[in-house]
């Protein structure tokens, strides 16, 4: 399945209008944008939980996760289409922020704003498509360190790194192996 990155590309164009307007022009739009799960948990103002992935904390902020998605985004709805990928962006969204909402649901004081855990989900979206005859990109330096890994089919599942640190990790009952290589691991 091919498509045109159309929906990665105008994600980024709406993120980065979004990010400059509020951290230049518009800097009340975090401020109005942020979600606030003591709030969400109260009815009021859910909608933000979607529209806080739009705002960002600061120009960093905004330059990491847009070139993030740009570097993995088009090439990965090219493969898996517009309509995949925007179910991905969304779930990302909603798995972080709900995650948060839960974690944050008694705190008055506490805000969040960015697009990290849609970002998050197309970049291990994009790793985690890798073709194993033509790999698209690859994971050039693995850390993973004290982690306790049990009662997996693996404890570690690993392709395409030329580089692994697995220090400090605990492996216990892992049904399979506690480290599987599944290619061009050196």
């Amino acid at each position: 399945m091919t498509a045109t990155p159309s929906l990665c590309v105008l994600l980024l164009v709406v993120i980065l209008a979004i990010g400059v307007a509020g951290l230049t022009v518009a800097r009340q739009l975090p401020r109005l944008l942020l979600f606030r799960p003591w709030e969400a948990a109260r009815g009021r103002r859910r909608w933000t939980m979607a529209t806080a992935a739009f705002v960002h904390a600061d120009f960093a902020h905004l330059l990491f996760n847009t070139l993030t998605l740009w570097s993995f985004g088009p090439a990965l709805e090219s493969r898996i289409g517009s309509l995949r990928f925007g179910l991905l962006y969304a779930f990302g969204i909603l798995v972080s922020q709900g995650w948060t909402a839960v974690r944050h649901r008694r705190d008055p004081g506490y805000a969040t704003l960015g697009a990290s855990g849609a970002i998050s989900a197309v970049l291990f979206a994009a790793i985690g498509d890798l073709d194993p005859k033509n790999p698209k990109w690859k994971a050039f330096h693995w850390i993973i360190e004290q982690n306790t890994l049990r009662k997996n089919r693996w404890g570690l599942y690993l392709q395409n790194a030329d580089w692994l640190n697995v220090g400090s990790n605990t492996f216990a009952e892992n049904s399979k192996a506690d480290f599987h290589d599944a290619g061009r691991v050196t």
